[in-house]
């Protein structure tokens, strides 16, 4: 995540201490775009709108979202609900 223009990825302050929280808790094998992707999941687990966490997620489409989450069955991904 937040690769430099030559690819490399930028280790700035959030992925430092991402990374501090992540060893303290003894996480292997995890890292910012990881969490993201949980993140996506579990709102369309959850039937949030697609669209929603397109939005959510910052993609240029919704087609993008599907692309990315297409192991979720696309029924859980039409209906929305108040997560609180």
């Amino acid at each position: 995540m937040f690769p430099t223009p030559s690819g490399v990825p930028w280790k700035n302050n959030l992925y430092r201490e991402f990374m501090k929280v992540a060893e303290d808790s003894r996480l292997d094998n995890i890292n910012i775009q990881t969490m993201r992707e949980t993140f996506g999941s579990h709102l369309l687990r959850r039937k949030v709108s697609v669209y929603l966490v397109s939005k959510y997620l910052g993609h240029s489409s919704v087609d993008v979202t599907t692309k990315h989450y297409a192991h979720i069955p696309i029924e859980e991904t039409h209906k929305e609900i108040d997560l609180l």
